[in-house]
């Protein structure tokens, strides 16, 4: 009995996630938009260092939109191409 309770209370976590983004974007769209995600969309092909949750990251911005950021990640075993949400960006720093 006690295991259907811990799958219940993760499908409850997930849907009380997944409330919290739909509240955060209409919100945004409320207040006209997201400042981040505009300056983010003017670096657009700029190579960076972008520090996501303490972890900096040498990249270029391929894209952006008002929720996430795809970036091509620079390593030494080859660049590979990854996707993060903007607000777990904490700084940008252009290269």
């Amino acid at each position: 009995m006690s295991m259907l309770g811990t799958f219940a209370d993760m499908d409850q976590d997930d849907k009380i996630k997944a409330l919290e983004r739909r509240l955060k974007r209409l919100e945004r769209k409320q207040n006209g938009g997201n400042n981040m995600s505009k300056m983010i969309s003017s670096l657009v092909g700029y190579d960076c260092t972008v520090e996501i949750d303490y972890d900096e990251i040498k990249c270029r911005i391929l894209e952006a939109d008002e929720e996430w950021i795809k970036l091509l990640v620079y390593g030494k075993k080859g660049d590979r191409t990854v996707i993060h949400r903007i607000e777990n960006i904490d700084s940008i720093e252009l290269d």
